[in-house]
């Protein structure tokens, strides 16, 4: 998730990543408060094969985040990424559902339409803040991707060994509403990219964290605070997911 491209630029080429030669995936989205989902990538590890943008259907004036499809080349392995941001629900629980609903459907076709282009499982990897639960229906519905070429989808999510229990705070509450979602392609893998046991982490680092001026306990150290500017990072925490290579 990023405003635009110069962000990116000046993280990659004016910070200690420049030492790291890191290139970027990135085009502008007709989300319309202009935020932008991309990628960056080690140049030296990752060759991207090509990669896609997919735009949601439009409800009434509302335009969302793009989808972003990556096909990478990691070493010697192929690896398929899809990169979310879906609507929020500012506004109540309902908010933005029937747009979610629809971008979902839309990432699993585009896992199915991987799978069908091989009779070798594929590794895939959905990731992004889907502002949705890994127990939510429209979440739960990417695990059914792929059933039809014998392959599974797995929210690793939920076996996250963390301390905290989510990457958001709300009114006291963690939610975690960022994840990752893996195919059995990677997580049964014997060659090349794997992904063992409990691949999935929170980081949760004391310098994203701050004391929560309303309800007991930390929350993310986020830039705003409402309209005060308090110099944070943001009011997500980050995942990783480990993945391994033999």
């Amino acid at each position: 998730e990023v405003e635009n491209r110069k962000v990116l630029e000046d993280l990659v080429d004016n910070t200690n990543l420049k030492n790291f030669g890191y290139g970027i995936v990135h085009e502008d989205s007709p989300d319309t408060r202009g935020i932008d989902v991309c990628l960056i990538f080690r140049k030296d590890i990752v060759r991207i094969a090509g990669y896609r943008y997919y735009t949601p259907s439009v409800t009434g004036e509302f335009h969302s985040r793009n989808i972003l499809y990556a096909k990478c080349i990691v070493l010697d392995d192929t690896l398929h990424i899809l990169v979310n941001h879906w609507p929020s629900r500012r506004g109540g629980v309902l908010a933005g559902d029937e747009m979610r609903t629809g971008i979902s459907a839309k990432v699993a076709s585009v896992v199915d339409s991987i799978c069908a282009s091989s009779v070798v499982k594929q590794k895939i990897i959905i990731t992004g803040d889907f502002n949705s639960h890994p127990d939510d229906q429209v979440v739960k519905s990417l695990t059914n991707a792929g059933h039809d070429r014998e392959m599974n989808m797995i929210n690793v999510t939920r076996q996250s060994r963390s301390a905290v229990q989510g990457t958001y705070r709300y009114q006291g509450t963690w939610e975690l509403f960022d994840q990752f979602i893996i195919s059995s392609g990677l997580s049964d893998s014997l060659k090349g990219l794997f992904a063992g046991d409990y691949p999935f982490r929170i980081f949760d680092a004391e310098f994203l964290l701050s004391r929560d001026p309303k309800y007991p306990g930390p929350v993310p150290f986020a830039t705003y605070r409402g309209y005060r500017y308090q110099g944070g990072f943001s009011d997500h925490l980050p995942v990783l997911l480990d993945l391994g290579y033999r």
